[in-house]
Parts: C-alpha cells; sequence; structure tokens
C-alpha cells in the first residue's frame, strides 16, 4: 500500500535530517514524504529541498498556516491509500510503517491505528504506552489523549481530508480535540510496540508547564462531560482534567481532596451513559485515577488510606486489594521519611 507522510515543519533544521533520513530507512518503501513547511526562518527547507529522492515533497504555502494548517494543507495534498503522521523532531524506527501497513491490512475494521514510543532527548528516557484496543481507546480519550500524534496511521478512504481535519483554536491541543470527535465514530487501535522515537526538547509541551495545554484540553473535558450526561462547571471540567490525566494531582488542601473526591463520584453516576464495550475500561480508567489521587495525597493524612479502602468509586476493580497494600506502604515510608510526598510513583 503506498502511505503518504505527513509531517509540517518550522525551524527544524537541527533535526529534519534525522527525521527524513528516518523515512528513508524504513523497511516498507511505497511512500511519499509531504512536508509542509511553515515560512520557516532558517534553513530547514534547503535541507529538505536537498534531497533527491522524488518521493519527498517539499511544500511551501505562501503564508503561514500555523500547525494545525499545516497539517490540514498536507492531508489535503496526500495521494496515499493510507496516511501517517511524523514530526520533523522526532524518529521513525525502521519498521514503523511496514507492521502499520500490515496491521491495517490484517484489520480492515480499525480506520485508524497508532503505535507506543520511547523518548530520547531532555530528561531520562521512558516509554508513552498509549491503550491498544479500541474498548480502551473510547475510555481513554475521556481522560487524557489515547494517541502519541507523530505515530499515527489512517485510511484515506474512511477518514477524508474533512474527517481528519484539525481544528487551530483548540492549539496545542488539536489533535486531542480530532480524537475525542472521531473515537467514538470509528474503530482504533494502538499496536503495543515501540515504533517512534519522540524527542523531547526544552520548550516543549512535555517539559512546559502545560498551562495553554491544560486551557485547551478543559475545554474538550468540557463537552465530553456534558455528553455523558452531566452539566458541568467550568470547575468540573477543570478538576477532571486535574484527576484524569496520568501524572496524578498533589491537592493542596483537604478541601481540593474532597472536591476532587466528588468529581469521581459523579462519574461513577453517568456510567451508564458509556457505550457497552467500553464501560469496564471506563471502571480501569476511574479505578486508576482514584488511586493516583490517594497515591499522591497520603501527606494529608492516614485517613486518605481509608477513604481509598471504602470508596465504591473502584470496588470491582481486580488490583484493588494491591493497590490498598501499596498505599499502605507508601504511606508507612512517607512517615518515617517525614517527607512532603511519596519518593516513589504509583505503578
Amino acid at each position: 500500500m503506498q502511505v503518504s507522510i505527513i509531517m509540517p515543519m518550522r525551524n527544524a533544521h537541527e533535526t529534519v535530517r534525522d527525521a527524513v533520513n528516518s523515512i528513508l530507512a524504513q523497511t516498507h518503501q511505497q511512500w511519499e514524504l509531504l512536508v509542509i513547511d511553515d515560512r520557516s526562518d532558517d534553513d530547514s527547507a534547503a535541507i529538505v529541498a536537498a534531497y533527491e529522492d522524488t518521493r519527498i515533497r517539499l511544500l511551501r504555502p505562501e503564508a503561514r498556516m500555523h500547525f494545525a494548517g499545516a497539517l490540514n494543507h498536507g492531508i489535503g495534498a496526500a495521494t496515499g491509500d493510507l496516511v501517517a503522521r511524523m514530526d520533523a523532531d522526532d524518529v521513525s524506527l525502521p519498521g514503523r510503517l511496514a507492521e502499520q501497513v500490515a496491521f491495517m491490512d490484517a484489520n480492515p475494521d480499525v480506520a485508524l491505528c497508532g503505535t507506543w514510543a520511547r523518548t530520547f532527548g531532555l530528561g531520562r528516557p521512558s516509554q508513552l504506552r498509549p491503550p491498544v484496543s479500541h474498548a480502551a481507546i473510547q475510555a481513554a480519550v475521556y481522560f487524557d489523549c489515547p494517541f502519541v500524534h507523530p505515530g499515527v496511521m489512517w485510511r484515506s478512504a474512511t477518514l477524508d481530508p474533512n474527517s481528519m481535519r484539525y481544528d487551530g483554536s483548540f492549539c496545542p491541543a488539536e489533535d486531542y480535540d480530532l480524537w475525542d470527535r472521531l473515537v467514538p465514530q470509528v474503530r482504533c487501535a494502538n499496536i503495543p510496540a515501540v515504533l517512534l522515537a519522540y524527542r523531547v526538547r526544552a520548550g516543549s509541551m512535555t517539559t512546559g508547564d502545560g498551562s495553554e495545554m491544560d486551557t485547551q484540553a478543559t475545554r474538550i473535558h468540557q463537552r465530553q462531560l456534558e455528553r455523558l450526561g452531566l452539566r458541568p462547571t467550568g470547575d468540573d471540567a477543570l478538576w477532571h482534567r486535574r484527576v484524569g490525566r496520568g501524572p496524578g494531582y498533589r491537592c493542596k488542601t483537604r478541601e481540593e481532596f474532597e472536591a476532587a473526591t466528588t468529581h469521581l463520584r459523579r462519574l461513577i453516576t453517568v456510567r451508564k451513559n458509556v457505550s457497552g464495550e467500553s464501560g469496564p475500561a471506563f471502571d480501569q480508567q476511574l479505578a486508576d485515577a482514584w488511586y493516583r489521587l490517594c497515591f499522591h495525597n497520603l501527606a494529608l493524612g492516614r485517613d486518605i488510606l481509608a477513604a481509598y479502602s471504602n470508596s465504591r468509586i473502584a470496588p470491582q476493580v481486580e488490583t484493588s486489594r494491591g493497590r490498598r497494600l501499596a498505599l499502605a506502604a507508601a504511606f508507612v515510608k512517607h512517615a518515617t521519611v517525614g517527607a512532603a510526598a511519596p519518593a516513589v510513583s504509583p505503578e
């Protein structure tokens, strides 16, 4: 299958060679690489133009389009049966396209698939492992972005440029906005294999304070909570952002902890509005959020342990007993060393 790879670029002269070379090194060689130069001020465009491979197409719109606009421009120019994403500062591992093409060929009902990734660059290397199954992705999208954005691939026949259209008003969460609109409509998956190296740099959303990301994600949570049947206020959407994400949230006061707990309890009341296939995965998301909330707030007192054990937020989860023991051990360690918060992270 022919794959069109969409790669927006602005002032990427330090990294774009690595990105392009990683596509040239793919074991699947039926591809075109569309590099959309968003009016770079450096020599990024010259670097890409110097490649003699005719499969590499450099697109240079006359005016700044910004990230979402550049993505939409590239998608509109794509000719492949499959369309893949790539960023100008990341690296696709050699088997990435081949594995994704094989997966899409073997699963004709899947419209969009992503991959796992490993980070490199600033900070300690880690792995990004979004949920794998469609049901898990349907549940996860209510809490956080369920894909590593530069690792996705989709069918152009199923998701045309009108369907795969990024909304720049949600920048820098335009991908999360798109997934929230698409996941309820089409079947998705993530391949449980690391096929992308995701670069972390100073000033990126991965390392920054994320304030604008939080603002835009809260807008998305607002409509998600409405879709679930709640009538959320701005504070509801903010608490959903705080307690639903993987990193966990440390409450400043006991009142904040109670507000976060109340929000999770409200989500139980609308559990019936989650589609049947993804219901158990939604329960797991709630259980994970509750565990992280309690773990990161053990400094508020011993009664956090009782709150976790006595809560009905996730009483059916298989890991609940093990997590109660883990919380107790973390509390003892915290009390012994007198730290402000547990020194280890949950699971």
